[in-house]
């Protein structure tokens, strides 16, 4: 059983690298929340480099919010200075969330079979105003999940090819700029 509405699979595939589509509420509602993601954080397993924190796309020193765990390059993710960090404006940003929960995993088994790409999850929780990465250009394709909050996105097509090595390019060139207003449809 599909876990991505059909309809989202398709108008994906119907754009996909050709131009950015919004669709609102295309995906199915998930279980997860930021509260999900919070619990992560101090959950069995969680550690550097799942999560890290960035602000303004610098981030703070992996000690700074983290220990080590003897004999492993991993560190222990440490809850109160991740909280001293997030209250001072830090991003959240947790990498491979389908190591962390089914749901997740299946949907990201199903774009990566429907694309044929290799596709991770990435997860992000902002304080209120503050910004995690400043204006960037991501070198892969993005399909981007609002499940909280408001977020202003500014969205580019870029010319020519993104280089899949480059990780985030600073000050993206490209030609339709579109602002868009993300609001999550999400109830409490």
């Amino acid at each position: 059983m599909s876990m991505l509405y059909p309809t989202a699979l398709e108008h994906i595939s119907q754009h996909w690298n050709e131009r950015h589509w919004i669709g609102s509420g295309a995906l199915p509602p998930a279980q997860l929340d930021a509260e999900w993601l919070l619990r992560l954080a101090s959950a069995s397993g969680m550690h550097w480099p799942y999560l890290t924190l960035v602000k303004s796309s610098l981030q703070p020193a992996v000690k700074d919010f983290s220990t080590d765990i003897p004999g492993y390059r991993q560190r222990e993710i440490n809850t109160a200075r991740v909280e001293r960090l997030v209250a001072d404006g830090y991003t959240m940003k947790y990498q491979r969330l389908e190591d962390f929960d089914d749901t997740i995993r299946t949907e990201v088994q199903e774009l990566q079979a429907h694309f044929g790409l290799v596709t991770t999850a990435y997860g992000f929780i902002t304080p209120a105003e503050s910004r995690g990465l400043s204006f960037h250009r991501d070198a892969s394709h993005v399909v981007v999940v609002q499940l909280e909050g408001r977020k202003a996105w500014n969205i580019v097509r870029p010319f020519g090819a993104a280089d899949p090595n480059a990780g985030l390019e600073p000050d993206p060139r490209g030609e339709g700029h579109v602002r868009w207003s993300g609001v999550s449809t999400a109830t409490r």
